[in-house]
């Protein structure tokens, strides 16, 4: 996960360093492996959020969650559940 944050440097050496520092760090980005996407199914989903499958269902009804279908299985992403935990604390 990177964050982006502002420096002001009025040394022109020192500004050229930090430019080729921010050039490696990217690159270090690039190369680094992706993390697994972690899928969970409707009933362990129900008992990590402490809900019941009904409301999953009703959830995925009205578009709040992203179910993957695969076949009769239902899976959803964990990293889809987080950022909408993240997004709805941020709202309050």
């Amino acid at each position: 996960m990177s964050k982006e944050f502002t420096v002001h440097v009025s040394d022109p050496q020192a500004n050229k360093k930090l430019d080729q520092l921010c050039k490696q760090v990217k690159s270090i980005e690039k190369r680094l492996p992706k993390p697994e996407t972690k899928y969970v199914a409707r009933k362990q989903l129900s008992e990590i959020l402490d809900v019941s499958v009904v409301t999953l269902i009703d959830w995925d009804k009205k578009g709040i969650l992203k179910p993957l279908r695969i076949g009769n299985r239902v899976r959803y992403r964990m990293s889809d559940i987080e950022l909408i935990l993240e997004e709805s604390t941020n709202k309050k």
